[in-house]
């Protein structure tokens, strides 16, 4: 059992590459979208409802994600005990 959960995670880590966690790279890219619109928001060069929508956004598509990297990782810690 120790095996099989050793070689999943060491799987896990070359798909990511050098970064290791759940965010995927929409997630990443959209995080710098956020912080360059919150800078205009701040200089006044952008609504704060804009803002506030696509935080929103964000913080939707980080949680769906995140969701869906669990429910991977399940199925294949249980594909691994099924195999040993």
């Amino acid at each position: 059992m120790k095996e099989t959960m050793e070689k999943v995670k060491k799987n896990k880590g070359r798909e990511r590459g050098r970064r290791k966690g759940w965010q995927h790279e929409k997630c990443r890219r959209k995080k710098r979208e956020i912080r360059r619109g919150l800078k205009a928001w701040r200089k006044e060069l952008k609504k704060r409802q804009e803002y506030r929508r696509e935080n929103r956004e964000y913080k939707e598509l980080c949680k769906r994600k995140r969701q869906e990297e669990n429910e991977r990782w399940e199925r294949e810690t249980k594909e691994a005990r099924i195999e040993g």
